[in-house]
């Protein structure tokens, strides 16, 4: 029975030191864990020490963070570089296509009977009144052809009670109505018309200008400013 004892004793001593064994290799470890240990940064070596957890080095990241910064810098010039050299080659092609000129004609074969008031104003014997008078008024007879001014495109086709069937269009940065007129057959919007083309003809509705007679009223604009069509159309 002692023989018994004394083996369980000596088992019991030889777990107990296999225990600590273990026990002093973790702490071990842990030691080794707590010494220098390499951290890699770029293609420098840093040492930190790792104890409760792994601290770069301030001055290896100070430099890192100003190769970073100075690449950075270096993209930024590089792309305004680039941004300007796009900037210079759109400067190049509005300069290099020359804008083409808008040659206007005259409408239709009769005279001025009214002018264009700019900011003045005139009497009115349709409605008894004074206003200012935006176009030129042509005088002619009804169904007689009126031809678009200046190469453009027709905007648009409506009824005006002021000026009867009206004929918008427009050219470049110009703006051109017909007024008092009867569109041909066909006429659309969106079609493309030369200079000098058949577009309409004379009508007698012309609105509040009915005391002139059978004419063309016509307006042209230029960037939302109404000018003298007589300063445009040399043949008039």
């Amino acid at each position: 029975m002692k023989k018994i004892v004394y083996l369980c004793m000596i088992a019991l001593s030889a777990g107990l030191v296999a225990f600590v064994i273990t026990l002093a290799k973790y702490d071990y470890d842990i030691d080794e864990r707590k010494e220098i240990v390499p951290i890699r940064i770029d293609s420098e070596k840093e040492y930190v020490r790792a104890e409760s957890s792994i601290r770069i080095n301030p001055e290896a990241l100070e430099r890192e963070t100003k190769k970073v910064a100075t690449k950075v810098e270096i993209l930024k010039t590089e792309t305004e570089s680039v941004n300007k050299s796009k900037e210079d080659e759109k400067v190049r092609e509005v300069v290099a296509t020359p804008k083409k000129e808008i040659t206007f004609t005259k409408p239709c074969e009769g005279e001025i009977i009214k002018s264009f008031s700019g900011e003045d104003l005139v009497y009115s014997k349709t409605l008894k009144e004074w206003i200012i008078h935006n176009g030129i008024d042509i005088s002619g007879k009804k169904g007689e052809i009126i031809n678009s001014v200046c190469d453009g495109e027709i905007a648009n086709i409506k009824y005006d009670y002021k000026y009867g069937n009206v004929i918008e269009m427009k050219s470049g940065e110009f703006f051109i109505k017909y007024a008092g007129v009867e569109p041909l057959d066909g006429l659309k919007i969106g079609d493309k018309v030369k200079v000098g083309q058949q577009i309409a003809m004379m009508s007698d509705d012309v609105g509040f200008e009915l005391d002139a007679g059978v004419h063309l009223h016509l307006e042209i604009i230029k960037n939302n400013k109404q000018i003298n069509p007589s300063t445009l159309i040399s043949n008039l």
